[in-house]
């Protein structure tokens, strides 16, 4: 498969220092975790997360709380402009166009949504329609 885009979230180092350019931080997400009967300490959690806001994509339509400094946001740190809009002359010989949130992509590699594509666009319309 081509990949025609880019990932926008905190894996891309590129979209990461953007978004500390712009004043927010990436960072992964500090949790208590119990050390015995009377302490906890805080330890990092998971994927490295935009703040504020906690977002593990580096650019969103909505989620107003990481964006608008009333709601405690950084202006222009998630999703400020469309910079990344590029157009493709489609090729007669492609057999289709898979366009997935940010959830498909970190579920499935690009090659198993491929595949899954590619077995479901080989049935042929009767066994479609026998399927629904």
């Amino acid at each position: 498969p081509l990949r025609l885009s880019d990932d926008h979230n905190t894996d891309n180092q590129k979209e990461c220092a953007r978004v500390r350019n712009a004043g927010a931080k990436v960072e992964q997400e500090l949790i208590r975790r119990k050390v015995n009967c009377c302490m906890s300490e805080k330890v990092p959690a998971g994927k490295q997360r935009v703040w504020p806001g906690g977002l593990a994509i580096t650019r969103s339509f909505g989620d107003y709380h990481a964006k608008l400094t009333a709601f405690g946001g950084v202006p222009d740190s998630v999703l400020y402009e469309f910079e990344e809009l590029r157009k493709m002359d489609i090729e007669p010989v492609w057999r289709g166009l898979i366009i997935a949130s940010d959830g498909a992509w970190d579920a499935l590699t690009p090659e198993a949504i491929w595949r899954s594509f590619s077995e479901s666009s080989n049935a042929s319309p009767a066994e479609t329609e026998a399927e629904r």
